[in-house]
């Protein structure tokens, strides 16, 4: 699955892909100069600018280059 998205954290705002999506979180690809820290609540914008967008709150649990899998 490749669906556009978009990443929040307090430094700012990204444009990602959500690479799969399940009820414990998704994986995404983003690339952002700074990774948030897995303390900091995120904010992922899937399909953002479409009426039907899912926003969902998380924290990092992993991080492989540029892929995050959030919880």
């Amino acid at each position: 699955m490749r669906v556009s998205a978009e990443l929040e954290t307090s430094a700012g705002r990204w444009p990602a892909q959500l690479v799969d999506l399940s009820f414990s979180g998704a994986m995404i690809a983003c690339n952002m100069p700074v990774p948030p820290s897995r303390a900091e609540t995120i904010t992922l914008y899937i399909n953002a600018n479409q009426p039907n967008a899912i926003n969902m709150r998380g924290h990092l649990v992993h991080l492989h280059g540029n892929y995050m899998g959030i919880e």
